[in-house]
């Protein structure tokens, strides 16, 4: 099941373009297992992911009025560090068109590929029925002076600091199922990222090969491609137009 979060809109237009940037070798790995990969929230390179701001944490004592200082100061934190193992995010670039920084931010030496999709196909394209996904755009915050709410356990997951804006970053996140007692206790052992089913000609609108990439990684990339019956999604990067004099 797909479903909004809560706190946070998608963009009106469903049918706004996404982007994920990806090796040629992920690419491969999607269209043979026809999966998306989830990677576990605690292995992001930020690690500020899914952690609250520091108004969050003057608010605390106020939400859990009840709570004693310990369960706030300690087992509070604790938890939060383990929800962090438990969840599993897909992220997109929110963009009408190609992005140079992103080609940049990600590629090496111009080994780089991007699938563009929407945020319906992106929806419609996962098979998986049996769980439950959460989407949004990322908020932008300041993590001195703002608040996440502890209202909703997800909140921390759709938020990132300010200095991150440049990403135009849409994720979708899928719901765990863990036993909150196992949570506290430290008693959960969860792998590195999840693959989720999907159908990948419902997913992928166009694929892009980098600006910058040359001759022979372009020969690989048609090459999967052809193997995979996928070639006609194949267009040229908008950034290889010639300049007009």
């Amino acid at each position: 099941m797909i479903k909004q979060h809560l706190r946070y809109n998608i963009p009106d237009d469903i049918n706004a373009k996404l982007w994920r940037y990806l090796e040629l070798s992920k690419l491969e790995i999607l269209l043979k297992s026809k999966t998306l990969y989830f990677c576990r929230s605690d292995l992001f390179e930020d690690q500020h992911e899914g952690t609250y701001t520091k108004n969050a944490l003057e608010y605390r004592k106020y939400f859990y009025a009840e709570a004693s200082d310990n369960w706030l100061n300690n087992t509070m934190p604790h938890i939060n560090l383990n929800w962090k193992k438990c969840t599993f995010i897909s992220c997109w670039h929110v963009n009408n068109n190609e992005d140079v920084n992103m080609w940049r931010a990600y590629s090496k030496e111009g080994k780089l590929i991007v699938i563009e999709s929407t945020i319906l196909k992106l929806k419609n394209s996962i098979s998986d029925i049996e769980s439950t996904f959460l989407l949004g755009l990322i908020n932008y915050i300041d993590y001195q002076t703002d608040l996440i709410s502890e209202a909703n356990a997800f909140a921390p997951f759709f938020n990132k600091r300010k200095e991150f804006s440049g990403e135009r970053e849409f994720r979708i996140i899928k719901e765990r199922v863990v036993d909150i007692d196992n949570v506290i206790a430290g008693k959960i052992t969860m792998p590195t990222g999840v693959n989720i089913s999907i159908v990948p000609e419902l997913l992928i609108k166009k694929i892009i090969i980098s600006p910058f990439a040359d001759a022979n990684y372009s020969k690989k990339v048609i090459k999967v491609l052809k193997k995979y019956d996928i070639l006609k999604k194949l267009e040229r990067s908008a950034l290889k137009t010639s300049p007009i004099y």
